[in-house]
């Protein structure tokens, strides 16, 4: 209940700000603060998917870095499109991890466990229904194309 009062309270704060046209519209707002975000959670999951000895240092290191390296870009290179600024976000996190595990690897690759009794065999109904989007989605694809 807390969390929600308090996101309403800010958002009144920040709502008429939004009507600036430095800010360019809601969804440029939108878009760029997804900047500070996305580009540090998908390098961390995308590195610690690849490489198996990345310590956990590095990847509280790729979150809390894409902060700084997309605000200097977004402040500095502010012509770049924001796409092209998490790109080059991403790849500077990637780079940054890259380095640490070279430096301090894990001396054993993490292993995930593996719960034996946990079924993650698919249930047909899930089959059959995920066949059913499937041709739904193509269906009406044809006909209003």
């Amino acid at each position: 209940m807390i969390g929600r009062t308090t996101t309403a309270i800010i958002g009144c704060f920040i709502a008429p700000q939004l009507g600036n046209p430095k800010f360019q519209g809601i969804f440029t707002y939108i878009q760029e603060f997804q900047g500070y975000i996305s580009p540090g959670i998908l390098a961390v999951f995308v590195f610690g998917m690849v490489f198996k000895k990345v310590p956990a240092i590095a990847g509280v290191t790729g979150l809390i870095l894409t902060v700084p390296v997309y605000g200097f870009l977004q402040w500095q290179f502010g012509e770049i499109a924001f796409l092209n600024r998490m790109a080059i976000t991403f790849g500077v996190v990637l780079l940054v991890m890259y380095i640490i595990t070279l430096v301090n690897p894990l001396e054993k690759p993490k292993t995930m466990p593996v719960r034996e009794e946990f079924d993650m065999k698919p249930a047909t109904s899930a089959k059959w229904l995920g066949a059913g989007v499937i041709a739904a989605s193509l269906i009406l694809y044809f006909i209003f194309w």
